[in-house]
């Protein structure tokens, strides 16, 4: 086995119980001895323990990580920085107005609180407590601590704050401090920190907003200095603004330790040959351990680099680099038996067979079976299984054991295939009972067999030497039959069958409920075919298909002789079809059609001549609404006398072969339009014809008319609406001089849209 290093440096730094003491409260670091590792070793470092102790970490390489791992030869450093306790007092002046020297005057009060003036400052909690125009605002630490506020005065160079502190030479320490705006104001104070008198960093300045805390920070080094008198000092040379507050000075000495570490790396014996072997029985096996110039350690106590071995085993050796970096080598040996394929065999095979396996049909079993087959070109029988279909006669095959370690045996076997023939595949067949069948024309393979009946026994529609069977009237069955051929053994005989679905042709009868009648016409049709079998239909009229059940109904339309149709299928298989010519015959039909005269028919007369004009009419029946019939071929008839109406009048034609036909025509009967117009009138206060008023009686539309008197000049002199009211001879209030005056009438009939104009002359005599 290898021997393998890693190794973990936790660091842990205990402080001192000495609270006075500066760098000597913290542990110097340690990285440990220098050391020696294998190649697949390392050394891990943590110093997580320290991340909130140090103030900076840094390895050699510039690296500040608190943990690493080396695994290269060399020599490392870490060199780690603490920051140590505050030795200001009172820096966040927790203590109130103490432990600090300054040129400004502590604030006694005034008008705006106790820092009023200029050069004066307080201790408080906020700016705002000391200044009633101050912001609010609270310590830097966000508490409710107490703070330094500065009323600035405009005295240059003015002590704002200063401490005298105990050092340790040649040491670094890191001051900081924080300062705010008191308020908002652009004026603001011009700070300049300083070490013994030097400044220390450019001069501050705050921000214009108030309560916008900021530091100020920088690093001094003690060097030959046992004590350090640290000052803010303010150079402001304005009384506006120069406000501000001042917050957490600190001063703390910067500790620094440091260490390194060697480390060296030995070699790794490095393997490459395997360690599993297999040799066959009787062999010896050399195992190597490589590596020259190691130290070698066999089980057996070798010590040298090689061994020889001739019996199944486990073999270890361990290998190592002076005693470090060993590694132990286990070596596994196998010897293996010779392989024994068996003895030479003979078998006998039908073609049949097809594809046989040799491992299951002709191995001896009692030998290992993972071995491989070939044929006698030498040809790899792939997993033992071998291809005979197409094969004939007697074939080698040799089976042969291989090891991977010792060499192959072989065993010869001798396989005489028979050829099997085949009577083919079975036949299935659906026909008709028509006709001759040749089962031999369905044969798939080309031998010579034996026709018998199986299903009928009865052979008398067989013809057993030929194959035929005959097929003509006989009933719906299933027929079926065997052929048989006869092979050498061990090929077994083989037989196929014929499966024949017999189905008969149908005999095709149908009739009709009539075969001839007038338009439109419905006929039954109905089959009577007699055939065994599942019935398919399709009836025809003329060539065109409209049915396909046993029974339909059609009705037919034109004058015409109809060819029917009927086309059958039995078992979706026999088709047999008969058409009956002119089987149904549509007889034409009469046309029905009359006249009448007058064209205007009045009341007062209502005599109607009525003419026949119809076509194929040997019966006539007239109706005359509800007032009379006739029979005549052209009758006359006369309607209600005084009575106006449109009478419906109907012709029924009848044909020799009883087809119909009929026909309605109004018959107008109108009262005739009467009235009566004078030609003299004599408006003398006689009482007798004084006025013009053309008398209208019979079929004026009373609301449709209008009258005008004209004078010899065709001056328009008299008009009116109404049928009831005429002229009375004046004109303007005057009575009219006598003479011919000329007259227009208009007026509509009533029950017509007929429009009558009539005019004339009229004598007006006194």
């Amino acid at each position: 086995m290898r021997f393998q290093y890693q190794h973990i440096v936790f660091i842990i730094l205990l402080f001192s119980q000495n609270i006075y003491g500066q760098c000597t409260q913290f542990q110097p670091i340690s990285l440990g001895n220098d050391t020696i590792l294998c190649p697949s070793d390392n050394l891990q470092f943590n110093f997580t323990n320290l991340q909130n102790l140090v103030d900076e970490l840094t390895w050699e390489n510039g690296s500040h990580a608190f943990t690493r791992t080396l695994n290269n030869p060399g020599t490392y450093s870490l060199e780690v920085k603490y920051l140590a306790n505050n030795i200001v007092v009172n820096g966040d002046f927790s203590q109130g107005n103490t432990a600090f020297n300054t040129d400004y005057t502590l604030g006694t009060g005034g008008t705006w609180g106790p820092l009023s003036n200029e050069g004066t400052y307080g201790i408080g909690t906020s700016p705002s407590n000391l200044h009633n125009n101050f912001s609010f605002c609270q310590d830097h630490t966000g508490g409710g601590g107490n703070m330094l506020v500065v009323n600035g005065a405009n005295t240059p160079g003015t002590n704002v704050w200063c401490q005298t502190i105990t050092v340790e030479p040649n040491t670094d320490y890191e001051f900081s401090t924080w300062i705010t705006n008191a308020l908002f104001e652009l004026n603001v104070a011009q700070l300049q920190f300083s070490i013994n008198g030097i400044p220390l960093g450019d001069v501050f300045t705050t921000s214009a907003n108030g309560c916008n805390w900021q530091q100020f920070f920088e690093t001094w080094n003690s060097g030959t200095n046992s004590s350090a008198t640290i000052c803010i000092v303010n150079l402001n040379t304005s009384g506006g603004g120069n406000d501000f507050a001042i917050d957490d000075i600190s001063f703390s000495p910067i500790c620094v330790f440091s260490d390194d570490i060697t480390i060296t790396y030995n070699s790794n014996p490095t393997f490459t040959l395997p360690t599993a072997y297999n040799a066959c029985e009787g062999e010896t096996l050399v195992l190597d351990a490589e590596n020259p110039g190691f130290d070698f350690e066999w089980e057996d106590g070798s010590a040298t680099q090689t061994i020889g071995v001739t019996a199944t085993g486990t073999f270890s050796v361990n290998v190592s680099d002076d005693g470090y970096c060993g590694e132990e080598r286990i070596f596994d040996v196998t010897f293996h038996e010779p392989p024994n394929a068996g003895a030479d065999q003979e078998f006998e095979f039908c073609n049949t067979d097809n594809q046989i396996n040799l491992y299951d049909l002709i191995a001896d079993p009692a030998i290992d079976l993972n071995g491989a087959w070939y044929n006698q070109n030498d040809v790899e029988i792939v997993n033992g299984n071998f291809n005979i279909a197409q094969l004939s006669g007697v074939q080698m095959v040799k089976y042969v054991l291989t090891s991977d370690f010792c060499p192959a045996d072989t065993a010869l076997y001798s396989l005489d295939i028979k050829t099997f023939k085949h009577a083919g595949n079975d036949i299935q067949l659906h026909e008709c009972n028509e006709g001759d069948l040749i089962l031999n024309d369905f044969l798939t393979i080309n031998h010579l067999g034996v026709w018998s009946a199986i299903n009928p026994t009865n052979e008398q529609y067989l013809d057993v030497a030929n194959g035929v069977f005959h097929l003509s009237n006989l009933d719906k069955d299933v027929y079926d039959f065997r052929y048989v051929v006869y092979n050498e053994m061990p090929c077994p005989n083989d037989t196929s069958f014929a499966h024949i679905d017999l189905s008969e042709v149908p005999n095709i009868l149908f009739e009709a409920d009539k075969y001839e009648g007038c338009s439109p016409l419905t006929v039954e049709f109905n089959d009577l075919t007699e055939v065994n079998g599942n019935k398919e239909y399709q009836w025809y009229v003329n060539g065109q298909a409209v049915a396909n059940t046993p029974q339909f109904s059609h009705t037919f339309e034109n004058v015409f002789c109809y060819d029917i149709s009927l086309k059958m299928t039995t078992d979706n298989l026999c088709v047999n079809q008969f058409t009956h010519n002119d089987m149904i015959c549509i007889n034409p039909d009469p046309i029905a059609n009359f006249t009448f005269e007058p064209t205007h028919i009045f009341s007062d007369d209502p005599h109607v001549n009525f003419q026949n004009n119809s076509e194929m009419n040997n019966e006539n029946e007239w109706t005359f609404g509800a007032f009379g019939e006739s029979t005549e071929v052209h009758p006359s008839f006369d309607f209600p006398i005084g009575k106006e109406a449109n009478y419906a009048v109907k012709l029924i034609v009848t044909s020799e072969k009883g087809c119909v036909d009929s026909i309605i025509k109004l018959v107008p009967v109108r009262d005739q339009t009467l009235f009566y117009v004078p030609n003299t009138f004599t408006p003398n206060d006689d009482e007798f014809n004084t006025v013009f008023l053309p008398i209208m009686t019979v079929g004026i539309d009373k609301y449709n008319y209008n009258m005008k008197v004209y004078n010899r000049w065709g001056e328009c002199i008299f008009e009116t609406y109404d049928p009831e009211v005429g002229w009375d001879g004046t004109y303007n209030g005057k009575v009219a001089q006598d003479g011919t005056y000329f007259w227009k009438i208009q007026f509509a009939e009533y029950d017509s849209s007929n429009v009558v104009y009539v005019n004339g002359f009229v004598n007006l005599i006194r």
